[in-house]
């Protein structure tokens, strides 16, 4: 099973999940950051319950081996969209893209390739003055905004 987690997202070891084996101390992240955790299409996916900056998300998804989610096609964004909708998570989390190295030129956090699907809201993204703008988070209607990663979602 793959792992990744959504965008405010943060991985957790599956196999320890199915296994029941986690640590007393992750358990304690666990309950502590983590509101939902589903399998959608066969990757788990995991939904923090605190805001934090795209860095801290990213840095706790790899602290678990996983990284944050990487949206590649409608059907799944569409799953995940719905599904986090579901849990009543706030207004929305980050996605795995980034436009550090050239503005406008989306890639992926983790591979560095260009995206190829995109689900951007009306007159987004929209460049931004002092180049903060290279973080995307996925709103509860799907919808992705550019912004700086040192927001919150």
């Amino acid at each position: 099973m793959k792992l990744i987690f959504v965008a405010f997202v943060a991985a957790i070891l599956a196999e320890s999940i199915e296994a029941g084996t986690l640590s007393r101390a992750d358990e304690a992240i666990l309950k502590n950051n983590f509101a939902y955790v589903a399998t959608i299409d066969g990757t788990l996916y995991s939904f923090k319950k605190k805001t934090t900056t795209f860095e801290i998300s990213s840095a706790l998804c790899a602290e678990f081996g996983g990284k944050i989610w990487e949206p590649k096609d409608e059907a799944t964004s569409t799953s995940v969209q719905e599904t986090f909708r579901g849990m009543g998570g706030h207004g929305a989390w980050w996605v795995g893209l980034n436009d550090n190295e050239v503005e406008g030129t989306w890639v992926f956090d983790s591979t560095g390739e260009a995206a190829t699907w995109t689900n951007w809201a009306v007159d987004v993204p929209v460049p931004q003055p002092n180049g903060d703008g290279n973080c995307i988070r996925m709103k509860k209607d799907g919808f992705w905004w550019d912004g700086p990663c040192y927001y919150t979602a």
